[in-house]
């Protein structure tokens, strides 16, 4: 459809929708006019609805312009409503599942930690003499007297002992983080939450309270729990985007980290 013959009043062109997972949906108006009303249009259409959309004017031949307005929705008429949380319904929710290896301190071992429940004067043995023992090198003399201690669980003190004599000071685990990328029109309704950031999750409650799709659920540790990390939220003219991240481990301290309820 073209502006009509003889006429530079601005006409409304066929509407185009597009959606993409990272950006969710997008509208194009277009209309076709005289440029001067053209470009009266846009700044009608700026000053009303400036900062919910995009705008390009495109001068043509013969005196006709294109304006092209992109709205950050699919413009189908229904008002903007708010999820039943109290958040902005998202346009679209991309996960990922980051995995890398760390380093943790020897001490941290759940072999290390548990000594010193099971053979607290043993581990308090460690903690104490191993100092001065790897100042000095007296390895091979403590192994040479190991019998004459008195020790609660003498294999597993002298295992840790040896790892310590060959120099290990940290061993390697797996470490995960969920990512979450929401994608959010302008215009929804709702308030972003940062609620039980700091909080321990399980998996049955993040799909429950955070919205992770049961899908994931087979890319996913099947033990330990998720701390909720401290969001990020972008607003680009159009899209409001907010990243979020949830960091897994085997345990963590229930006094820094409280159990999500």
């Amino acid at each position: 459809m073209s502006t009509r013959q003889g006429s530079s009043v601005p006409v409304e062109q066929a509407t185009e929708r597009n959606w993409t997972p990272r950006k969710g949906w997008r509208t194009s108006r277009v209309w076709m006019g005289g440029s001067n009303e053209i470009t009266s249009l846009a700044a009608q259409i700026q000053k009303l609805k400036g900062k919910y959309v995009n705008m390009t004017v495109a001068p043509q031949d013969g005196g006709v312009s294109r304006l092209t307005v992109t709205f950050d929705d699919i413009q189908d008429g229904a008002p903007p409503v708010a999820a039943s949380s109290g958040e902005p319904v998202a346009d679209n929710d991309a996960w990922t599942l980051q995995g890398n290896d760390m380093e943790k301190s020897i001490w941290s071992h759940p072999s290390v930690v548990a000594l010193a429940t099971t053979a607290n004067s043993d581990y308090n043995w460690l903690r104490k003499n191993l100092p001065p023992i790897q100042k000095n090198g007296t390895w091979q003399d403590v192994i040479n007297a190991w019998s004459g201690y008195t020790w609660q669980d003498s294999a597993t003190t002298l295992a840790i002992f040896k790892l310590f004599r060959e120099g290990a000071e940290s061993y390697s685990v797996s470490q995960f983080v969920l990512r979450r990328s929401r994608t959010i029109r302008s215009r929804a309704q709702g308030i972003l939450s940062v609620s039980n950031v700091g909080k321990q999750f399980t998996i049955a409650q993040l799909q429950s309270a955070e919205q992770l799709p049961v899908t994931l659920r087979f890319a996913t540790p099947s033990s330990g729990t998720w701390i909720k990390r401290t969001p990020t939220v972008n607003f680009d003219g159009n899209k409001v985007a907010c990243d979020g991240e949830f960091w897994h481990a085997d345990s963590w301290s229930t006094i820094l980290y409280p159990v999500y309820t």
